[in-house]
């Protein structure tokens, strides 16, 4: 994922069918956008920096804000990004790290921008939207790195801890230390699998989640698996990729069961 390449797909994305219905269904709750008939002509509005205009991109921002927490359309956060792209690129390019790719930097600072607007506190915060959407993502794309500085201690100390062992105990590597039963692990897998598969993740994070977890593979071990020959900085890039692959899926693992338990 490239934020430079990132605009053309998601605009494309808002002139399908189900991101039409989403619109039409959020226009007859909000009277902001009650005659909207395309994103793209919102997007108009929300992309228009000039001060006099600001009012008007603060209600915009707001109700796209509400759909997207209330629906989980993607349309919504779909076109928040579309409109704050340079907002989220500039933040970008002010970036550099050197345990974190070019690439996962524009994850990160992506990961960032959505998670604000899933958790963005709307019932505290009557206007200046945008101003909160650009200070919350710089927070928490800062805090992200801080972390990432802080894992790099913590990895160092596990790949010290497993030595030139290569091999994966899933016993005494698992939170528990419990003795596995291969065959519920089986069961579990296929059970984990099948909802993973449903939340369209990546090809390999299934898998990444099923060794993780059922598996009680440890990540720094399955790095040292997957690039036995790679130097320090390339293991320490390789587990920040894997590790926030497999927080993302979880999360999307997470909203998925919470949506089947609100159907039942």
């Amino acid at each position: 994922m490239c934020l430079s390449s990132l605009r053309p797909g998601l605009v494309l994305s808002l002139r399908s069918a189900s991101a039409i219905a989403a619109l039409v269904e959020g226009a007859s709750r909000h009277a902001a956008i009650a005659t909207a008939t395309s994103f793209e002509a919102l997007l108009v509005e929300l992309q228009d920096t000039s001060e006099k205009t600001y009012p008007r991109r603060d209600e915009l921002s707001r109700v796209f804000i509400t759909e997207s927490q209330r629906s989980r359309h993607p349309s919504w956060a779909a076109a928040l990004t579309v409109a704050y792209l340079p907002m989220v690129r500039r933040l970008r390019s002010r970036l550099v790290s050197e345990n974190v790719g070019r690439s996962d930097l524009d994850q990160l600072v992506l990961e960032s921008f959505l998670t604000v607007i899933a958790a963005f506190p709307l019932a505290k915060r009557a206007d200046r939207a945008p101003m909160y959407l650009r200070q919350d993502t710089q927070r928490a794309v800062f805090r992200a790195l801080k972390l990432e500085q802080r894992d790099t201690v913590d990895f160092r100390r596990m790949l010290e801890e497993l030595g030139d062992e290569l091999e994966t105990d899933p016993v005494r590597l698992s939170a528990s230390g419990d003795e596995i039963n291969e065959e519920e692990q089986r069961e579990l897998s296929l059970m984990l699998r099948g909802h993973l598969d449903r939340a369209h993740l990546a090809d390999g994070v299934a898998d990444l989640v099923c060794r993780t977890t059922v598996g009680g593979e440890n990540i720094a071990a399955l790095v040292r698996s997957l690039a036995p020959d790679a130097d320090e900085a390339e293991h320490y890039r390789l587990y920040n990729r894997l590790k926030r692959r497999r927080e993302l899926a979880l999360k999307r693992l997470r909203s998925r069961l919470e949506d089947c338990v609100a159907a039942e």
